[in-house]
């Protein structure tokens, strides 16, 4: 996997292509590592990231309606 030299902060729009719940402990928020397909600086490309909270719930959401989704990294 490459990562790009610094960092940019951006907010990904595209469909979930893939969900995996995290194992989180009886006092921690759950989580869950998403891979989605969205453009990026316009090519299309798999974004991996891991969500929790509100972004966790709004991606299980688009997963399962096979909706695009607009996520926080």
């Amino acid at each position: 996997m490459r990562q790009e030299e610094p960092p940019r902060q951006e907010t990904p729009v595209g469909v979930v292509h893939g969900l995996h719940r995290d194992e989180a402990g009886p006092d921690e928020e759950e989580t869950a590592s998403v891979v989605l397909v969205a453009g990026v600086l316009g090519r299309t490309r798999k974004v991996h990231m891991t969500l929790s909270g509100a972004d966790h719930d709004w991606a299980v959401i688009a997963y399962h309606r096979k909706l695009p989704e607009r996520l926080c990294q």
